[in-house]
């Protein structure tokens, strides 16, 4: 068994996207001098990996800004950051329908998509409304982290919030925790972690996008 951190893949030919979010759709990339965006950030989730129907509520009326390199769409994109804190995050990950048809397949009922809004190309200066992207939730959460191997230790920030914060460069997973796992929350930190299942499906229907870091493993 094999398991991976995930990351856009910034090889010049493949597309690969993080958005923004904004009601206005003419919410420039880099403001002017003086100018004031405003972009949407309070993305929440529930104890269960669920979206607060109020984010749920906020999402669809949202544009999602993008820059890209290249005119096609990746089809797994967006943030792959871990989610510390369940309440005020940037926004879920964004799946192409070939990417939702896959994961009806290997995870029917462990994630939760909703239609993501108009996508505003600002590069090439186009309103997509036909894409049939989804935004995507995963809803199985996991403890696979291997604390002999993994350093982990408590961060207070300075609002006096505490989390769990990896130390390690990567964390090393415990393979008997992660068995028959396709992809997940950590317990720990909230990080996206899939098993080479999830990748050997993305990469057998071409899927584009991602570029999967091997994570080390124990207890093989």
């Amino acid at each position: 068994m094999k398991c991976y951190k995930l990351f856009s893949d910034r090889r010049e030919d493949v597309p690969s996207l993080n958005y923004q979010l904004s009601l206005d759709k003419d919410t420039p990339a880099i403001p002017e001098p003086g100018q004031s965006i405003s972009l949407y950030g309070g993305v929440a989730y529930m104890p269960d990996w669920r979206l607060t129907e109020e984010t749920k509520r906020e999402l669809q009326r949202m544009y999602v800004l993008i820059n890209p390199r290249l005119l096609e769409l990746p089809d797994f994109w967006g943030s792959f950051s871990r989610v510390t804190f369940k309440d005020g995050n940037v926004g879920p990950v964004m799946i192409s329908p070939a990417v939702q048809a896959m994961l009806n397949e290997l995870i029917p009922g462990k994630f939760e998509t909703l239609p993501a809004g108009p996508i505003i190309d600002r590069t090439h200066g186009r309103e997509i409304t036909d894409h049939g992207h989804v935004y995507a939730t995963f809803l199985e959460e996991r403890d696979t982290y291997d604390r002999e191997e993994t350093r982990i230790k408590p961060f207070t920030r300075g609002d006096g919030r505490t989390f769990l914060e990896v130390r390690s460069s990567l964390p090393t997973i415990d393979a008997r925790a992660a068995k028959g796992g396709v992809i997940w929350r950590e317990a720990v930190d909230g990080a996206l972690v899939v098993s080479d299942r999830f990748k050997d499906a993305f990469e057998k229907i071409g899927g584009k996008g991602v570029r999967f870091q091997p994570l080390p493993m124990s207890h093989l």
